[in-house]
């Protein structure tokens, strides 16, 4: 049972209050931190004293073989000649920015389609893994659902206008993503960006508390 002060804490949280106690909460019951605050989280983007960058995306899982070492997760490298020699630690779950009116979810399942090229089910189960502050300051928000992704799947992606090589006049088109993989969860935490690793952290302690 959460105490009245925690009970006000989740219900008035807005930003910018203290959050000493969150770390009490996941030490607490972090199912319950996962499942019922970190969701909750999502009324940080309203906040009148601070804009704030958000996207959001999906988390692709397949636990056909188990849900721990064995568990899969779906991750994506960015296309760009910025990105060419870069790997550990600059991959993702596929996401972005959110528009004009656009609710977090909605923004997730339509990312995921546009950068992928798979249509996803709105009607499966998704899990809420809640938000995570980049390195940049930008808060995204993330929900897993379970899939296949063929190993020689050919990634379909969207596209953006890139000057390149700088103020050199000449444009070309750059695919947000270039590559994709259902890597296992070791390998997918090492190819990740260090603050998405806990999206697969809380998808495991879902997984393994029956959350399916």
């Amino acid at each position: 049972m959460l105490s009245d002060p925690m009970k006000t804490a989740l219900m008035g949280m807005d930003g910018s209050a203290d959050m000493d106690w969150l770390g009490w909460l996941i030490e607490t019951d972090y199912v319950l931190a996962i499942t019922v605050f970190l969701p909750m989280t999502n009324r940080v983007g309203k906040s009148k004293q601070v804009k704030i960058r958000q996207s959001a995306g999906i988390l692709m899982y397949d636990n056909s073989r188990g849900n721990g070492d064995e568990l899969r997760v779906l991750v994506v490298h960015p296309g760009g000649p910025l990105f060419t020699h870069k790997n550990e630690g600059y991959w993702s779950i596929p996401k972005g920015e959110f528009h004009k009116g656009e609710k977090a979810f909605e923004a997730a399942v339509r990312e995921f389609e546009e950068e992928t090229g798979m249509k996803l089910m709105k009607e499966a189960d998704y899990l809420s893994l809640g938000m995570i502050i980049q390195k940049g300051g930008k808060v995204v928000y993330a929900w897993a659902v379970e899939g296949e992704w063929e190993e020689d799947r050919i990634v379909a992606s969207n596209s953006f206008k890139m000057e390149w090589p700088p103020s050199s006049g000449v444009w070309m088109d750059v695919p947000e993503i270039d590559r994709a993989e259902m890597a296992p969860v070791k390998r997918a935490k090492e190819l990740l960006k260090a603050s998405q690793v806990p999206f697969i952290e809380r998808l495991q302690v879902l997984l393994a508390a029956g959350k399916t």
